[in-house]
């Protein structure tokens, strides 16, 4: 069986900006996609790969709660799968600093298999202080033709 599955990166959503002066973030990083499968020795192998969205600190979007930022362009990754194949969904944001360090958001990912493909997802991505800086990245999944 194969199926081809579309992945969208939707929007990145401010939570909390705790922490951080003023009522924004100022976000950069990486948001991607992939899809592979595990070797004998239970490595996962990447087949194909695509960054959904990418800024670097000198060209970070500004969010702040209850304005996503839509992520519009090249923000899609098609590919086709069969049994026994998964892909990943992943990132790491940080959010820039002008006057100290900038701060990690981190860099989680979520893995799904062949049979089991949700309609969307929401990484979290957070600082590590107790109540400090989050910001989710939303994804959605869409399975385009399936055939046995």
């Amino acid at each position: 069986m194969f199926k081809t599955v579309e992945i969208k990166a939707i929007q990145i959503i401010c939570e909390r900006v705790d922490g951080d002066p003023g009522n924004e973030l100022e976000v950069y990083g990486s948001l991607g996609a992939n899809v592979g499968n595990y070797d004998d020795d239970l490595n996962y192998v990447v087949r194909q790969g695509k960054f959904l969205w990418q800024r670097e600190d000198d060209n970070y979007v500004n969010i702040s709660p209850g304005n996503p930022q839509k992520i519009e362009g090249d923000n899609s990754f098609k590919f086709d799968m069969s049994e026994g194949d998964h892909f990943q969904i992943g990132g790491q944001l940080a959010e820039y600093d002008d006057s100290s360090a900038n701060d990690e958001l981190g860099h989680p990912d979520k893995t799904f298999n062949f049979n089991s493909i949700p309609d969307n997802h929401i990484l979290t991505f957070e600082d590590g202080e107790p109540n400090g800086q989050m910001v989710k990245a939303e994804f959605s999944f869409s399975v385009i033709t399936h055939w046995p």
